[in-house]
């Protein structure tokens, strides 16, 4: 560029000029209801596009395009709810979910039992032990969009928690001897239902039980529970064990009025019903006339009776006692002697297995009778004198 200076002479300028182009930028955005964006010194609270005129760090003007989109808030809420209805038994499990209402993506959770804090960051809160009248809620903060962080309180759930019957303890009159009646029996609870199991399918619901003539099927356990207002109570078990009885005696009397056992061992006699002391030999020798039995028994203390036998002809009176017949000695060792002051039709020796080893028709008033040949043990002497018989018992011994 040709210039004139201030002396008026011809001058040369050189220009070297840089021209820079103006700047622009676009923006997306949204906001909540009530919230404004900012760019430069402008605000913008309304759905749009807005052209922001600016100048940038060069001095040339800018141009910034903002898209702005303005949502609605919203407003959170949780509700809450429990697996039972609000009357339960003591430690029922009971659980509680929480039902969020924009609550966004994580909220988060706060657990509260009688306003004290019991569980955090869980929908879900499980409790065993609630007492009557507690109160369960919960607190949530949404992390939602356009929704407020402020904790919202749900609902409250309260309970009227029943207690539990005391343990039904049981009681069991066992081991039983098979034939016996298995008692069941249960402690009296007031209002209470009574809920019994057992072996085979058993129940019953009754406080006190009879079962009659008990056999082996019924060995095993029980179990009883009581229920009251709808709560159970832990449950309680006994065992039943039912022991076996002996095969069940005969009394034979093929010799009269002495009598025998089936059973070799564990002999009871019995007459007209009452125990005979000291009667516990395989036989018995009978002296009166009635009613007579044996029962035996085993190593569990089970017994067996037979069936009544009746003697009719037994004589009634003791020779022996009279001192009509004497023997002696008793016990001997090979002989022993026999002296009637009376006739005597018949005697019998008879060995304790019921067979006859020696007998002599009308003997001798005065008589020695051998034994010499026969081994130690309990042998009877049967008189017989008329339609009566008169038996003895013998004690043979070792030489």
């Amino acid at each position: 560029i040709h210039l004139q200076n201030y002396l008026g002479c011809d001058s040369l300028v050189t220009l070297n000029l840089l021209v820079n182009n103006p700047s622009t930028k676009n923006i997306s955005a949204s906001i909540c209801s009530g919230s404004s964006y900012s760019v430069g010194s402008s605000s913008f609270n309304a759905t749009g596009i807005y052209a922001i005129h600016l100048q940038n760090y060069l001095g040339c003007d800018s141009v910034v395009t903002l898209n702005l989109v303005v949502g609605s808030s919203f407003t959170a809420s949780v509700s809450i709810t429990s697996s039972t209805p609000s009357t339960i038994c003591f430690g029922t499990p009971v659980i509680f979910t929480a039902s969020p209402i924009n609550g966004g993506l994580q909220p988060s959770y706060q657990w509260l039992k009688n306003s004290t804090i019991v569980g955090v960051n869980d929908s879900i809160y499980t409790d065993s032990l609630l007492a009557n009248n507690d109160v369960i809620s919960c607190k949530m903060v949404s992390n939602g969009s356009c929704v407020s962080a402020v904790p919202v309180n749900s609902n409250t759930l309260s309970f009227n928690v029943n207690p539990l019957p005391a343990t039904a303890s049981a009681m069991i009159n066992s081991p039983l001897c098979e034939g016996g009646n298995l008692v069941l029996f249960t402690q009296y609870l007031a209002n209470a239902n009574y809920t019994w199991s057992g072996p085979n399918g058993f129940t019953s619901n009754a406080q006190a039980i009879i079962i009659n003539n008990a056999t082996s099927l019924m060995n095993g356990i029980y179990s009883v529970h009581s229920t009251v207002n709808g709560c159970s109570s832990p449950t309680f078990s006994v065992v039943a064990t039912v022991r076996p009885i002996p095969a069940k005696p005969l009394v034979d009397n093929t010799f009269g009025n002495i009598l025998n056992s089936s059973s070799a061992t564990n002999n009871q006699w019995l007459y007209n019903g009452n125990i005979l002391i000291g009667a516990t030999d395989s036989n018995y020798v009978a002296h009166q006339n009635g009613y007579y039995q044996v029962q035996v028994s085993n190593s569990y203390g089970c017994t067996n009776t037979s069936d009544s036998l009746l003697l009719a002809n037994v004589g009634i009176e003791n020779l022996e006692e009279q001192d009509v017949v004497k023997i002696f000695p008793n016990p001997f060792a090979n002989s022993f002697s026999l002296e009637c002051s009376i006739a005597i039709n018949r005697y019998e020796i008879i060995a304790s297995d019921g067979t006859i080893i020696k007998q002599s028709i009308n003997p001798e008033h005065n008589t020695s009778i051998d034994l010499k040949d026969f081994p130690s043990g309990i042998y009877y002497l049967r008189l017989t004198k008329g339609t009566q018989n008169f038996t003895y018992k013998l004690i043979k011994q070792n030489q």
